[in-house]
């Protein structure tokens, strides 16, 4: 990045994301810390970055996870499929898509349980091969087999009931389930409070045998897992493409 966009990476990270701040819980956690991105303003910072990281795609600075997401769409040879992004918040991927795969023909569905973020979404990124729309990514609103290709972006460690989730994410698909930015561990599950955006919620760092056994129980096979980064000698973050097998 040049200094200019060093400097507005800065601003960015300071009024829009906040200051970020992480801690391991002992027991579960309330119900109701897992709704924090509903808090008001967070879909709007959540906007503030997006642009940002579309300015810096644009100048050819392509992030990791999103360069790692885009990969994976790639590997599965798909040119023309339908998409589902669940946790979609601002809509941002309908923009990337449109900047990192010209040569593709994607029918383009994005769901958030953010009604703000929805709304934002609707007024900047949407277009004639686009839909948003409220959502619980626990009870997804459509048919079985709707979608060649459903995506979990960093959304599912903040699902109440992420096995349920998965669940419905294999319902809904075809072909490809890709499960991304995703927080695994060698030992016990752990609930993780996290702060940014000028909210806070929880996290679940997933056992990654137990994550694994109930993606193959909904009749997901993993067909590539890609590290992102190692968090210390028992976490890592990952992301996952699973091929839908029944």
């Amino acid at each position: 990045m040049n200094i200019i966009d060093k400097i507005k990476q800065v601003i960015i990270n300071i009024f829009y994301l906040g200051k970020t701040a992480k801690e391991d819980l002992k027991d579960k956690p309330a119900p109701k810390l897992f709704e924090g991105w509903k808090k008001n303003n967070v879909a709007e910072r959540m906007l503030k970055i997006s642009k940002f990281d579309i300015e810096k795609i644009n100048k050819g600075n392509i992030d990791v996870n999103i360069k790692t997401n885009i990969d994976l769409i790639k590997s599965t040879g798909l040119k023309n499929f339908s998409y589902l992004d669940v946790g979609c918040g601002v809509g941002n991927y309908n923009k990337l898509f449109k900047i990192l795969l010209p040569n593709h023909k994607i029918e383009y569905t994005g769901v958030d349980y953010s009604k703000e973020a929805i709304s934002l979404a609707n007024e900047n990124f949407k277009d004639e091969n686009s839909k948003f729309r409220t959502a619980d990514m626990q009870k997804l609103p459509f048919k079985n087999k709707t979608f060649d290709i459903s995506c979990s972006s960093s959304v599912l460690p903040y699902a109440k009931n992420y096995s349920k989730a998965i669940s419905e994410l294999a319902r809904v698909t075809k072909k490809y389930v890709l499960i991304t930015r995703t927080s695994v561990t060698d030992g016990k599950e752990i609930y993780q409070r996290q702060k940014a955006y000028g909210s806070e919620w929880v996290c679940t760092l997933f056992n990654e045998n137990k994550l694994k056994k109930i993606t193959q129980k909904n009749g997901l096979k993993i067909i590539r897992e890609v590290v992102l980064k190692k968090i210390d000698s028992e976490r890592t973050e990952k992301s996952y493409i699973l091929k839908a097998i029944r």
